[in-house]
């Protein structure tokens, strides 16, 4: 349902990210029917019960291996044992669209930017395929979501009391991308206008419209990555333990940083009002921007700079004329007083 940024590369990801999508190579070209696969109602691996119609059986089969890296990964990010035989198997459903996903979940519908959808309390995860786009988002949305259910391996118990702008914004840095940024969201423009929501507006989701939802993701990733940033990768972890103990959000950043929620969030919004914000959340487009105003620009600089170097020739002349006419006229002036 969501994906996340800041992604460090290293070649033993990028090897397993290019194994990732060469697998599921058919379902990027399209291929219809993949029926002469053996139809079967379920798959399973040390981790996953996955069940998928006939037509993504290849492509649900595929995805395994590398799920159970991601999956070992994901515990590891939050420090927890990676043993997948610690906990119970996470049921893995692939549907081709979002209609299906809501018969899925046994509602009428789901809101039009869902691709995939986490149900921590079943330990259950539900992937639409045609939403995810290609094998690439597939695998960023699968990485979101394993983090969903892994905050619900070591914190089941309160897992409703953790405010869902925490978890979605630790699942966004955790699988490496932005949710919902072809929105172009600019928490920079939107703090600068006094037209940020708050934190606490996205406890409980972010709601039905895709705008709205893309402006939570992205402040959710912004606050989390900060929150890393300043006390580092395991601040995620002991904030969660704080919670186990049955404290609210406020209580368990209080008692991990010093520093109470509001003052947080106020530190925060100073943070995206400054220059530093608005050069890195512009800085591709302030290139393109000076490049294109350059490539405008020069053949009116250049037009400018041929009429200025006109106007000069012209006086040159002009002068250059006149200091000939005056040498002609001493002259002649000096041979007149010599005959005299």
């Amino acid at each position: 349902m969501k994906v996340a940024p800041g992604m460090t590369f290293s070649p033993r990801k990028f090897a397993r990210l290019a194994i990732f999508l060469l697998a599921l190579s058919p379902l990027v070209a399209g291929a219809p029917n993949l029926c002469h696969i053996p139809q079967t109602d379920s798959q399973e691996s040390a981790s996953f019960k996955v069940e998928a119609p006939p037509e993504l059986e290849r492509v649900a089969a595929a995805s395994l291996p590398e799920l159970e890296k991601v999956l070992a990964e994901a515990r590891e990010w939050l420090f927890l044992d990676p043993n997948p035989a610690l906990y119970p198997p996470i049921h893995l459903q692939w549907v081709l669209d979002r209609p299906a996903m809501a018969q899925a979940l046994g509602r009428e519908r789901v809101p039009r930017w869902y691709a995939a959808v986490a149900v921590p309390s079943q330990r259950k995860v539900i992937i639409a395929t045609r939403p995810a786009a290609d094998s690439r988002q597939l695998l960023v949305t699968l990485r979101h979501e394993m983090m969903h259910i892994v905050f619900s391996d070591g914190w089941s118990a309160n897992f409703r009391e953790i405010p869902a702008w925490f978890h979605e914004g630790c699942a966004q840095v955790f699988a490496g991308e932005l949710y919902l940024q072809d929105m172009e969201v600019s928490l920079f423009w939107r703090a600068l206008s006094d037209n940020l929501p708050r934190l606490i507006e996205f406890h409980d989701g972010f709601g039905e419209d895709p705008y709205m939802a893309s402006v939570g993701y992205a402040m959710s990733e912004a606050y989390v990555r900060r929150l890393i940033r300043l006390y580092g990768e395991g601040i995620v972890r002991r904030i969660l333990d704080v919670m186990a103990e049955g404290k609210a959000i406020d209580q368990a950043l209080f008692e991990t940083t010093g520093v109470n929620r509001l003052e947080h969030e106020e530190t925060f919004r100073k943070e995206l009002r400054s220059w530093t914000a608005l050069m890195g959340n512009f800085q591709q487009q302030l290139f393109l921007g000076v490049t294109l105003a350059l490539v405008v620009a020069l053949p009116v600089i250049r037009a400018h700079r041929r009429q200025r170097r006109k106007r000069w020739e012209e006086k040159w002349d002009g002068t250059q004329h006149e200091e000939d006419t005056t040498w002609v006229d001493m002259t002649q002036g000096a041979e007149r007083e010599s005959s005299s």
